[in-house]
């Protein structure tokens, strides 16, 4: 069995450029997790993808898969839109059924009245929302596809339920992008119609994390961890921290949830540019503090959208998040619908597995844990740092150690033998963490020789830690053996 040297995890986005034939499976043997965005997804078309996972992994070699939900959001509609600057154009608070860039008065949305100032070429833009036109006055900023397109608000519509916008930065607006509203209260639920429904359909497949988006309190993860309470409690839920109130409350957000990605696109919407640096330093230690899951997000490496060679700055800034010790970080447009999805892949593993040949030893936010098996895995990885073991192995019935282990971002790579698939599953995701599937023996000390005859780990004359829980089925991780290799 061959594995990973690197210390931080991999997540790559599915999209149509991952979906070609023969590239999944590639990439599944690159990265540690894949992200289905339910923005686009429906369990109609994740089916399809899931049954080409499940064909591509054993119990050898796995994923993590992590459910992203929509959230309460706001979304163009299914058309692209060619918007030129210092154009007027009309946003619709509903989702037009026209087919055209351009569209005429015969073509507009259903509840689109039109008036004196409509010409036969007024570009109209359908939005999700179905009330924004009460939410927003003259000069309101709104923004689309993380600020590649913006507004400015001229007038709202009560009675049309449309807003006339200048277009203050133009473009091309592809279908379902998403749309900022910088310091509005939108007033959506945490949970609509559509989220529930694809909980429902993700709580009986195969995933293992759920990033909720655009969370704002506690309050918002436990209406999530409610919800699917009853019908998968092994699900992880990840706090996407994309909001002004997010930020506020992130101390309770963190405390609540099993980790958090800093989502910077839509997070660099609702704040100026020059404070994302310390938004995300700020959030990055108040998340290891808690020995919590943390993830930096979104164009990390976007010029590998279109081109073979990513740009200095975009290597340094992967760079930077693997110095700061996150768990994973992700490759959103690169893979799910850039030209060169296995590349991205590539060059993100180059760039991080040189990083960290460079890492110091001290880790600069420690976590200082309460759980009773913390002391036992801290030492251990003492030992193991003290004796240059090649490997902590560690048992794990419900996912426990991983969480700690990683939490303590150990120079010493660190193996948790699984007994249960979905600890196996999600345990993919954590720092410098290698799960493996492991059948439940009748003691320890046979699952130890169980690992070492079949998985090939060490050799003679080589060092491994060993931590599990004795007696066998009564106690958590309460014991460290180290072993020599003979």
């Amino acid at each position: 069995m061959i594995l990973s040297k690197r210390r931080t995890k991999i997540i790559a986005t599915i999209g149509h450029a991952l979906l070609k034939k023969g590239v999944l499976e590639k990439a599944i043997k690159k990265v540690d997790a894949l992200r289905f965005n339910f923005s686009h997804f429906t369990p109609t078309t994740a089916n399809p993808v899931l049954r080409r996972i499940e064909s591509a992994t054993s119990s050898t070699h796995n994923v993590a898969l992590i459910a992203d939900l929509k959230g309460p959001e706001i979304r163009s509609d299914q058309h692209s839109h060619v918007l030129k600057k210092n154009t007027v154009i009309k946003l619709a608070c509903q989702t037009p059924p026209a087919h055209n860039n351009t569209r005429s008065n015969k073509t507009a949305p259903k509840n689109h009245h039109p008036s004196q100032k409509d010409t036969p070429t007024t570009v109209v833009v359908g939005i999700s929302h179905p009330k924004l036109y009460a939410l927003v006055a003259p000069n309101q900023v709104i923004t689309a596809d993380d600020g590649k397109i913006a507004f400015k608000v001229i007038q709202p519509h009560p009675r049309t339920k449309t807003i006339d916008v200048k277009v203050t930065i133009g473009g091309t607006l592809a279908p379902n992008k998403t749309l900022n509203v910088p310091k509005v209260d939108l007033k959506l639920n945490i949970l609509d119609e559509r989220d529930k429904a694809t909980l429902t359909y993700v709580c009986k497949k195969r995933f293992n994390w759920i990033a909720a988006s655009f969370i704002n309190c506690a309050q918002d993860i436990i209406t999530i961890k409610k919800f699917i309470a009853d019908k998968n409690p092994n699900l992880k839920i990840i706090a996407k921290i994309e909001t002004r109130t997010g930020v506020k409350n992130i101390d309770e957000i963190i405390a609540i949830s099993d980790g958090v990605m800093i989502a910077r696109g839509d997070l660099g919407e609702n704040f100026p540019y020059e404070q994302i640096p310390s938004l995300q330093n700020l959030i990055l230690q108040k998340t290891q503090r808690q020995g919590k899951l943390i993830i930096v997000a979104t164009q990390m490496l976007e010029t590998l959208m279109t081109h073979v060679t990513p740009k200095r700055p975009e290597v340094t800034d992967v760079a930077i998040a693997v110095r700061s010790r996150v768990d994973a970080v992700m490759l959103s447009g690169e893979t799910a619908v850039g030209h060169y999805p296995l590349k991205a892949i590539d060059v993100m593993h180059k760039i991080i597995s040189e990083t960290e040949k460079n890492l110091q030893s001290e880790h600069l936010y420690p976590y200082s844990g309460k759980e009773l098996i913390f002391p036992i895995i801290k030492q251990g990885l003492e030992l193991a740092r003290m004796t240059t073991a090649k490997y902590l192995i560690a048992i794990t019935t419900r996912g426990k150690s991983p969480r700690i282990i990683a939490a303590l971002r150990p120079p010493t790579p660190c193996i948790v033998a699984c007994y249960y698939k979905p600890t196996f599953e999600h345990s993919h995701l954590y720092y410098a963490v290698s799960p493996i599937m492991i059948k439940r023996h009748l003691n320890k000390e046979q699952d130890l020789k169980y690992i070492l005859k079949n998985f090939n780990l060490v050799k003679k004359n080589e060092n491994i830690i060993f931590v599990f829980g004795f007696p066998f089925k009564i106690n958590p991780t309460n014991t460290i053996r180290w072993i020599k290799m003979r």
